[in-house]
């Protein structure tokens, strides 16, 4: 398959296995540096998303960004399977939960996720269970990546 529209990507440590977002909502996995590509299958419900992946690339997380807090998207994806299934942990953080980036440590346990409405990055120390701030002031007006250590720090 083809990758159009990319959106955003995030590799294992030694870059052999590749996650996209893109075309709008789909997302994909390579498991030979990005050569070739299959779909997933998690259809997210908006135009936009971004992807983490542990550092062998076996848990995977996936946010949708949205705008308006009214509607359901702003959702957190969960796959513990290399993206073979996803579990829907709900919405992860901020006042109006419109995920914008997201990350985790190496072994996928501490996320962090920016959020679009309020710029503050927000942190899951329970592999995205829940999350708290960082911060109580905005550290960004579009974060469009953030990233941290292997550990997490």
């Amino acid at each position: 398959m083809s990758i159009t529209n990319p959106e955003r990507i995030a590799c294992s440590s030694d870059g052999s296995v590749v996650y996209v977002t893109h075309d709008f909502g789909t997302v994909a996995k390579s498991t030979d540096y990005g050569v070739t590509f299959i779909e997933l299958s998690l259809t997210i419900l908006t135009n936009s998303g971004a992807v983490a992946c542990s550092g062998d690339g076996s848990i995977v997380y996936v946010v949708e960004w949205s705008t308006n807090s009214s509607d359901d998207a702003g959702r957190l994806y969960k796959s513990i399977d290399s993206g073979v299934s996803f579990t829907d942990m709900g919405k992860p953080a901020g006042p109006a939960n419109s995920p914008e980036s997201i990350t985790c440590s190496a072994d996928g346990t501490i996320v962090y996720v920016a959020d679009f409405s309020d710029g503050i990055i927000y942190k899951s120390v329970n592999s995205g269970v829940s999350f708290v701030a960082t911060t109580a002031e905005r550290v960004a007006i579009f974060p469009k990546g953030i990233w941290c250590s292997p550990d997490g720090v």
